[in-house]
């Protein structure tokens, strides 16, 4: 008897599988990674999350690798242009790269020092670059900033090969780094231009893995640190140092990343890995507000913390169920998140900064490839649609909303639509709109009772958005006339049937008194 046979096709082409083939332990653990596999992305979805307007993401390989592009440290210069430091691990070197007119400018600020642990870079008023970073071979923590022609390197202070540090300029001028060996204290160093200044900010017996470092107005530094399972926090009075665990709900604080706003309130995003959650705090008013970002997945990793000149919080990390890059948001009280790259294993070594127009820039490292990558997220052109308000047998009035002109000082607004079923859209006449807002236009002409699909559109300059698709029906015409010609006609048949039913029932009524009479003899 011939086995049966099942066909599967494939990109490759088609392959029969038998029905031994069916019972073997290979194509049953095949088919159960299908169906887990399926299940995680079902848990853990791709899509944009939360309410806002996501953004047009430019990305790009600024070296290929070697792999290069580990602990990457991203800032903006006074033109906005990206510098960015990190390490080529293959050529065993910490480099520097900025992006100029002609594409990327790349060079070496040190090599040959068995680099592993992190690089922070900042800029300076004149737009010097600084950098920070570990030396493994000599174990100790350097400083180097960039002269005219070439590159001078400080060391800092002697303890270990690699470790985690952060690095400020303040309005004087004056170089502030945060840093830690492995498994040793929190310290803080100070440059006045001659000699390094190092005490020890926490005395206690705590092992600090991640740490970042900022400067309040008053040029006073600020650093939040992960240490004992928590998340901690220093602030310098200008006499002391005060300390306070932010959180100590579990092993959290994790990837620990600050920022000041304007008005000099502190931001920390960090990564809780009891849950595996992309967490913030906010201190407001003395006390320190918490809450979860991000709970898709396995979310948190590498975060960093910008915030921009409108105090809107945001938030770049990687996702590790996905392997991807994701751009977290503040808007009102809600978190907007979106996935930035998701080619290959990337994300890693996230480092954030934003532009004056509130625009994300994002330097990573392409785990999949070994390669630096920078990513930008542009505002872009938004439209939604809403549901139309009045619908009538012949015409429909359509409502949409302009969310976002992306940058634009204006775009030409419209809807598309077609009957249910049919190929090709048609367009309502363009209107000008040089401000977000709600836009409607009204559809003549229509079939009564057939539905019909729209959804907003907004266009400039060739860029094309689209809101989503939504529905409506016509209702089926009707003739008022025979309508109440209908309803006339029904009340005389009522009053002529009732005046019938009467009569009847009068004659009933009389006859029984007849019979009645006649029993009694009358």
């Amino acid at each position: 008897m011939a086995s049966k046979i099942r066909v599967f096709r494939t990109r490759g082409g088609t392959h029969r599988f038998s029905a031994q083939e069916r019972s073997g332990p290979l194509f049953r653990t095949t088919v159960l990674a299908l169906l887990l596999l399926l299940t995680v992305l079902t848990w853990y979805p791709a899509t944009t999350e939360g309410q806002g307007v996501g953004r047009f993401w430019a990305r790009e390989t600024v070296e290929a690798g070697t792999p290069s592009g580990l602990h990457t440290s991203v800032v903006l210069g006074p033109t906005g242009a990206p510098h960015i430091t990190y390490i080529d691990r293959g050529s065993d070197a910490v480099k520097y790269a900025v992006l100029r007119p002609g594409g990327w400018d790349i060079e070496v600020v040190d090599i040959n020092g068995g680099f592993t642990g992190g690089t922070s870079l900042v800029l300076d008023a004149t737009g010097r670059p600084h950098v920070s970073y570990f030396n493994g071979r000599a174990g100790m923590v350097v400083y180097a900033v960039r002269n005219e022609s070439a590159w001078q390197r400080t060391p800092v202070d002697r303890g270990s090969f690699l470790g985690p540090n952060s690095l400020a300029v303040d309005s004087s001028g004056l170089v502030h780094l945060a840093y830690a060996f492995p498994n040793a204290k929190l310290q803080y160093a100070s440059w006045d231009g001659a000699r390094w200044t190092i005490e020890q900010v926490d005395t206690r017996r705590i092992a600090v893995h991640y740490l970042s470092l900022a400067l309040d107005s008053d040029d006073r530094p600020h650093i939040a640190y992960y240490g004992n399972a928590s998340l901690n926090y220093a602030s310098w009075s200008g006499q002391a140092w005060t300390l306070e665990t932010v959180d100590a709900s579990g092993n959290t604080g994790l990837y620990a990343s600050l920022a000041l706003d304007v008005d000099d309130v502190a931001h920390v995003a960090y990564r809780d890995f009891v849950t595996r959650d992309l967490r913030y705090a906010r201190l407001a008013n003395g006390s320190w507000q918490l809450e979860t970002v991000d709970s898709a997945g396995d979310a948190g990793w590498f975060a960093s913390i910008a915030v921009d000149e409108e105090n809107v919080v945001h938030m770049a990390y990687y996702e590790r169920i996905r392997s991807e890059l994701r751009h977290a948001r503040r808007q009102s009280t809600a978190w907007f998140v979106e996935q930035v790259d998701s080619e290959g294993v990337v994300g890693w070594d996230t480092s954030l900064a934003v532009d004056s127009q509130g625009d994300p820039h994002i330097s990573y490292y392409d785990w999949s490839r070994g390669s630096l990558r920078y990513a930008r997220g542009m505002l872009r052109l938004a439209v939604r649609t809403l549901t139309a308000p009045q619908v009538a047998p012949t015409e429909a009035l359509l409502r949409g909303e302009l969310v976002s002109l992306g940058g634009f000082e204006n775009a030409q607004v419209s809807f598309q639509w077609r009957p249910k079923g049919a190929a090709y859209w048609n367009s309502t006449p363009a209107e000008a709109r040089n401000a977000e807002g709600v836009y409607e236009a009204v559809l003549t002409g229509l079939d009564p009772d057939r539905g019909y699909e729209f959804r907003a559109a907004a266009d400039m300059q060739g860029f094309l958005e689209v809101g989503e698709t939504l529905t409506f029906t016509t209702p089926t015409v009707v003739d008022e006339q025979a309508v109440r010609a209908f309803y006339q006609g029904t009340l005389i048949a009522i009053a002529g049937l009732s005046g019938v039913l009467l009569l009847w029932l009068l004659f009933v009524i009389r006859r029984g008194m007849r019979e009645r009479r006649r029993e009694k003899g009358l």
